[in-house]
């Protein structure tokens, strides 16, 4: 039975707790990974050891253990920055460490130059608010009928998406699609008499132009010219997520292939048919 892939915050939460055992040989209950455009936050709940939490009872002994949680997360930021950048792509130009010492929960932040905040709310739910966390795959709202073209949020569409390829949005000119490619997956030495410009919004990859490679990583844009012999493989360990636009229109509007056999088994084309 195949392996759903890990999501990069599922994988940063595996690799982080990992480390914050290996250093204090106590793992956290919980760990909590939210990753925005430039910040990404570590917490982890119950993170604290027994005696940890016994010396924080009183004010001299929680500045102790939070001095001491500082100065262990200083020591190696090295190696989370390594593995920060191996997963997401991209580098960690800042980090900090608070330990709230009541509950036992540790914040790592770390940014790219934003200025962080980070509110640690009770257990309890808040009034009125349920759990509308959309799956993996899932859909996304249709835009109002009265906005033409495309306007939504395609990062996290490719992020999201987990088909071979998916295609969003076509028009007579250019044409919008998404892609994901599997460990070791390749999209498959092509040709296209049309431009393609890719953007690589999340994993690692080599790409392939006129027999050229180079290492592609989140936030990577290529543009692919006209009749230039092209590919692209997934060499992570995780999903690559990709945006890219055909111009013009390369295949077929609303076409679905959930993997590289469908697509090749599909001789499908642009049809002269678009969105709207």
């Amino acid at each position: 039975m195949e392996t759903t892939p890990l999501t990069i915050a599922q994988q940063l939460a595996a690799v982080l707790t990992e480390l914050q055992e290996h250093r204090t040989g106590h793992v956290p209950k919980a760990v909590a990974v939210v990753l925005s455009e430039d910040t990404l936050v570590v917490t982890m709940h119950d993170a604290l050891t027994p005696a940890e939490k016994a010396l924080a009872r009183t004010p001299t002994g929680a500045a102790r253990v939070q001095e001491f949680h500082r100065q262990l997360f200083a020591n190696s930021t090295d190696e989370m920055r390594r593995e920060i950048k191996r997963i997401t792509g991209r580098q960690v130009r800042e980090a900090a460490a608070e330990v709230e010492t009541f509950t036992g929960t540790v914040v790592h932040a770390f940014t790219t130059g934003a200025m962080v905040q980070v509110f640690l709310l009770t257990p309890e739910t808040l009034p009125g608010k349920a759990n509308k966390s959309r799956q993996p795959g899932s859909k996304r709202v249709e835009q109002p009928a009265d906005i033409k073209g495309f306007v939504q949020d395609l990062e996290s569409l490719a992020i999201e998406n987990e088909n071979f390829r998916q295609v969003l949005y076509t028009t007579k000119n250019c044409q919008l699609v998404v892609m994901s490619l599997k460990p070791k997956e390749e999209i498959g030495e092509e040709v296209h008499q049309l431009d393609q410009i890719l953007r690589i919004e999340e994993g690692t990859g080599e790409l392939m132009i006129a027999d050229v490679r180079t290492t592609v990583q989140a936030g990577t844009a290529v543009v692919v010219p006209a009749g230039a012999k092209h590919n692209l493989t997934n060499t992570g360990d995780y999903p690559l997520k990709l945006s890219t636009v055909y111009a013009p229109p390369n295949h077929r509007d609303g076409v679905v292939h959930a993997t590289p056999k469908n697509a090749s088994s599909d001789n499908e084309h642009f049809d002269g048919k678009t969105t709207e």
